[in-house]
């Protein structure tokens, strides 16, 4: 094969490969609705009081109804954690140590959200999905969305050009947990960015005024695998750098998995 014929296969195989960030966004989207359940390797670094914290867990997902099984692997002993929507609001906690009993906790709870951002509900892909939808629905000419080619697969990166913390008056009595999920905004930076509020759920009163930043990130950073379209690394930045990192490993999309998967007495399990 001479070196112009070359040329033109590699040329020819990347334009058919390479598509639109519009495109991309969507077949993310529709991965994320195809999937049923998850398996996969997570390891998360979020910035807490100007430090960074890290872990690492084996999690199952079922989308609907919604149920999340997690492993926490840390140094010297194993903690559990399992909601299912159909046993309840509350989850069922093995916390590896003292006391030595199984828990049953709100996961909204101070407790269960100790040094981090997210809640379990944002375990699988469903919770960044959302909150591209909402930046992609806005339609704003500040949202910019590009892709970079990278071995692995794509690489989509979303700007948001004009991230700015302004004042909010608040329309009405909620707590933080509402008015973060309402606006699709990290409830730990609104806790963060404001003196006078120092926990998660912390009720806000109508007319009482905050700061807000006016998109989740000032930066995001999706590595995409080219099989499945679900992205195995995320990147979030704000005003200050890294924000948040989470790296998914060893992902199985709908696996087989036990009959009694997201019941306490599955036998994988220790409650």
């Amino acid at each position: 094969m001479n070196l112009k014929l070359l040329i033109i296969l590699v040329f020819s195989a990347w334009n058919s490969y390479a598509q639109s960030s519009e495109e991309l966004l969507q077949k993310l989207f529709e991965s994320i609705e195809k999937y049923h359940t998850l398996v996969y390797d997570f390891k998360m670094t979020e910035r807490v009081e100007n430090r960074y914290v890290s872990g690492q867990t084996v999690t199952t997902v079922r989308a609907n109804p919604y149920a999340v099984y997690i492993k926490k692997l840390a140094e010297d002993k194993v903690v559990e954690v399992l909601y299912n929507k159909e046993r309840g609001e509350d989850a069922l906690v093995n916390p590896g140590s003292f006391p030595w009993v199984n828990l049953n906790l709100d996961p909204y709870s101070s407790l269960m959200r100790k040094n981090k951002h997210q809640t379990l509900f944002a375990s699988g892909f469903s919770f960044f999905g959302n909150i591209l939808k909402s930046i992609v629905d806005e339609g704003s000419d500040q949202n910019k969305f590009t892709i970079k080619e990278q071995s692995q697969g794509q690489t989509l990166i979303f700007e948001r050009l004009d991230y700015k913390k302004s004042i909010f008056t608040n329309p009405k009595t909620q707590t933080t947990t509402e008015l973060a999920n309402s606006k699709r905004l990290s409830e730990y930076a609104i806790i963060e960015s404001n003196e006078s509020l120092d926990e998660y759920g912390q009720v806000i009163a109508k007319g009482d005024q905050i700061e807000l930043p006016n998109c989740y990130a000032k930066k995001m950073v999706l590595f995409i695998d080219p099989k499945t379209f679900l992205p195995f690394d995320i990147k979030v930045y704000d005003e200050k750098g890294l924000y948040e990192h989470y790296e998914y490993k060893n992902i199985q999309v709908n696996p087989t998995l036990d009959d009694n998967e997201f019941q306490p007495n599955c036998k994988s399990y220790n409650f």
